[in-house]
């Protein structure tokens, strides 16, 4: 199963795409600045 590294700084529309994708069946990272990500993803 792939992962997808969400990056999106405004929580509530995080949240809801996180939420979507879930749904879908995706394993979803989310992260809400992108230092945090690049940190994590590295």
């Amino acid at each position: 199963m792939y992962t997808i590294y969400l990056v999106e700084d405004e929580v509530s529309l995080n949240q809801l795409i996180c939420s979507y994708m879930r749904q879908e069946g995706w394993n979803v990272i989310s992260f809400t600045d992108g230092g945090e990500a690049k940190t994590a993803i590295a």
